[in-house]
């Protein structure tokens, strides 16, 4: 068992369309964002290709919740009137701040694929143990950028250039399907 990650579109598309497969990200990938606070590799990788990684992070800070969400939400997280109000106020942030979000994350993924394109060995360009550890995996998910991993049916996974150009792939068919707002959310 571990944690997932998935992208959410308004509107809704199927993520699983045209194949799983050609837009699935890794437990790695998923790693990495949900410890986007303490985990200096995405600091380090904005440094290296001088690209904001702020459109990513907003993915995932803020809730994007439908009105019928809303109440079943505020009954989990809100206590008392006061609560209500701090939650209310997040969640109006939030969709302002995601609000037609996806060109923006697709040029950011798309420019931060271009530029790690062009760093020879990605893993030792990281400094922290997170990715020292991750170097020395005979899979690195920092190696290989790329190179897309094969054989993922036999327990291989993602490596870090593929989460980004399978995101890339989801986001430009996700334009296609009409989509203007993509979030990401975990299970």
């Amino acid at each position: 068992m571990g944690l997932d990650i998935f992208i959410h579109t308004k509107p809704f598309i199927d993520p699983t369309a045209p194949t799983q497969e050609d837009h699935r990200l890794s437990r790695y990938f998923c790693n990495l964002m949900c410890l986007w606070d303490i985990n200096s590799d995405l600091k380090q990788i904005e440094d290296i290709s001088g690209i904001d990684l702020l459109p990513l992070y907003h993915m995932l800070q803020y809730v994007y919740l439908e009105e019928d969400e809303i109440e079943f939400y505020l009954e989990e997280e809100a206590v008392s009137k006061s609560d209500r109000r701090g939650v209310l106020r997040d969640i109006r942030k939030g969709k302002k701040i995601l609000e037609n979000n996806i060109d923006k994350v697709l040029q950011t993924v798309t420019e931060l694929i271009e530029k790690l394109n062009q760093v020879e060995n990605l893993p030792w360009s990281l400094a922290s143990t997170y990715s020292e550890y991750m170097a020395t995996k005979e899979n690195s998910y920092f190696s290989h950028f790329t190179i897309d991993t094969e054989d993922i049916d036999k327990g291989k996974d993602n490596n870090f250039g593929q989460d980004l150009r399978n995101l890339k792939r989801f986001l430009e068919y996700a334009k296609k399907c009409g989509v203007t707002t993509v979030w990401f959310d975990f299970g």
